[in-house]
């Protein structure tokens, strides 16, 4: 080899290793970029992640607030409940059996003057107890009873029947069956 030929080649080792010097640059300014952008959306990720606890453990506290809160109103009206029948005590009548399904409890007129807010509620609970009694539910059932059988001896339908009392068709098929099963 001649000397010009060692220069050349001394000149393309030289060349060659500034060319991968420069790519190793290029590539790992591509690596540092991406790892800062990587970084970036990390820091945010994490900061809507704080956020978003933070939000929970305002929300959970929210919560539990409106718990005791509705933890107390129960207890108040609780005692509100017991100390108006505590008022009223025995001087008010057995409850009536609720209307049947569909139908609507019959309303009162009210009376000319409302009642005063002090003993108003006590005014209500003495008109409710000037009112008279309801059936008694054995009875009431027994009155069911019977004029579920009296409009089946009439002819009509079981839909009829339902609709006429307010029932479903299969309490009229248990009265109607067990009418069948007795003597």
């Amino acid at each position: 080899m001649t000397l010009l030929e060692r220069y050349l080649y001394t000149l393309f080792v030289f060349a060659l290793a500034g060319l991968l010097l420069l790519l190793h640059r290029r590539i790992g300014s591509d690596v540092r970029r991406q790892k800062k952008l990587l970084d970036e959306r990390e820091t945010g990720i994490l900061k809507r992640y704080a956020g978003l606890e933070d939000a929970m453990d305002e929300f959970a506290g929210t919560v539990a607030a409106s718990q005791e809160e509705l933890c107390r109103q129960v207890d108040e009206l609780q005692r509100l409940l017991a100390q108006a029948r505590g008022q009223v005590g025995a001087s008010l009548p057995a409850a009536a059996e609720p209307p049947a399904r569909g139908r609507v409890w019959e309303v009162q007129e009210p009376p000319d003057e409302a009642p005063a807010a002090e003993g108003g509620f006590q005014l209500l609970f003495e008109q409710a107890a000037e009112r008279p009694a309801g059936p008694e539910p054995a009875r009431a059932s027994a009155t069911r009873y019977e004029r579920i059988k009296a409009l089946a001896l009439e002819g009509l339908q079981r839909p009829q029947i339902a609709r006429e009392l307010g029932i479903t068709q299969n309490e009229v098929d248990l009265v109607i069956g067990i009418g069948r099963a007795q003597p």
